[in-house]
């Protein structure tokens, strides 16, 4: 359920964004608990291929100078973690 819910959220910030169905992202997910990241690297391929990442980094922080397309700070069933999502390629 919770890699569910991060889909939807994923997919969410997408159409927020203005992508296109077929338009890839870079997505990073920043600080997440322990929860969320064993849900995320059990389905890791799938999930990127369901939200049409390019890349998809779990990290503990992002470097500053990165500048997301879009940002949100989430919980999922109590559990807390950021999305910062990029275009592919831009």
């Amino acid at each position: 359920g919770l890699l569910r819910e991060l889909q939807s959220r994923v997919q969410a910030a997408r159409k927020e964004m203005g992508l296109e169905f077929t338009d890839r992202i870079d997505l990073s997910i920043v600080s997440a608990s322990d929860k969320v990241h064993r849900a995320v690297k059990r389905g890791e391929k799938e999930f990127a291929t369901e939200v049409l990442a390019s890349s998809l980094s779990l990290v503990r922080a992002l470097d500053a100078t990165s500048r997301p397309h879009f940002f949100e700070e989430i919980d999922v069933d109590g559990e807390g973690a950021s999305l910062y999502l990029f275009r592919a390629g831009a």
